[in-house]
């Protein structure tokens, strides 16, 4: 998975599931740099546990990954929280300047879920829980109502859409309400459960498309669908990078130009119309090449490809 969003020009993966450690090490492996966070939930999800927030504060306190790797708070979902651990983690998250990561509004019966149990929408729940800010990425947010986008608005909460993901799975989010309600937006691919092919190229076309195909229009639509993977989520991360300018990290994608993409008459049409992943030559992070002549320059793919092959064959299902 991270292989694929090397070619398609990723250079930052925010990873939100189980056993960070594991994870943070291959990214620390691959060189590439990543926002991690162990899912916190405790009367839902895979492994619901309460403990989950201690244990994350104490890899805090023994953080060993390298700059690259920067810690998020992961909450999983309203519906797979408590109230109390839910404003505990809102808390966490205010007194350490950690940024927000979590699943909101995401599906019918998260919905259905909070109108039974509290009587409000997961939007409103988030919010007075303390999990909305300008420091949060709520993502998918596919079941909204009028007063929820008023309420992602005033909060400076970042909307984080994965089209492709939303349509296989339930909906597409209201990305039309976003973009007029000047909502900050974020792209995201999803994870390989639904869509096993983090090619952010391929993700970006399919969100600009989506947008006309609702009547989102104006001159600057294009430039920012591209800041939607760019600028809005370094924002959100407190991260310097995202954009070439004094100051921030060498993190830079070459895209090499081909007949096919030719003529070059806009910039941003350009970018999500005409180039895709097989145009990705090399990837730079941190002022260090992690893919060069569309080869991994720290590991050897084949390797990984047979080492997880491997770890298939031990599985029973």
């Amino acid at each position: 998975y991270i292989v694929s969003g090397l070619r398609s020009g990723v250079t930052s993966f925010i990873e939100h599931y189980y056993f960070i450690g594991g994870v943070a090490d291959a990214f620390e492996r691959l060189g590439v740099r990543a926002f991690v966070g162990e899912t916190l939930a405790d009367i839902g999800g895979a492994f619901p546990d309460r403990s989950g927030l201690s244990n994350f504060r104490d890899e805090l306190q023994s953080w060993t990954y390298s700059d690259r790797i920067q810690p998020v708070l992961c909450p999983h979902a309203t519906d797979t929280v408590s109230p109390e651990f839910a404003k505990e983690i809102g808390d966490f998250s205010k007194s350490s300047g950690l940024p927000l990561h979590f699943h909101l509004s995401q599906r019918q019966e998260e919905w259905d879920f909070t109108q039974k149990n509290y009587q409000e929408t997961p939007v409103q729940l988030a919010n007075q829980w303390g999990w909305l800010g300008e420091q949060s990425l709520a993502v998918h947010l596919v079941h909204v109502e009028d007063q929820d986008i008023k309420t992602l608005k005033s909060s400076g909460t970042t909307a984080v859409s994965c089209p492709s993901s939303q349509i296989l799975y339930e909906a597409l989010a209201p990305i039309d309400k976003f973009y007029q309600a000047s909502i900050p937006i974020s792209l995201g691919t999803d994870c390989a459960a639904s869509n096993d092919q983090a090619d952010i190229l391929s993700e970006l076309k399919v969100l600009a498309l989506l947008l006309r195909d609702r009547k989102v229009g104006g001159d600057s639509l294009y430039q920012d669908v591209f800041q939607t993977v760019t600028t809005q989520p370094a924002k959100v991360l407190n991260a310097p990078i995202g954009a070439i300018q004094p100051g921030n990290l060498a993190d830079c994608v070459f895209i090499k130009q081909s007949l096919d993409t030719l003529p070059m008459n806009d910039i941003w049409t350009h970018i999500l119309f005409s180039y895709a992943s097989q145009h990705v030559d090399h990837v730079m992070i941190d002022g260090r090449f992690v893919l060069f002549d569309k080869e991994l320059c720290f590991d050897n793919e084949q390797d990984l490809a047979t080492a997880f092959k491997d770890s298939l064959s031990c599985i029973q299902f």
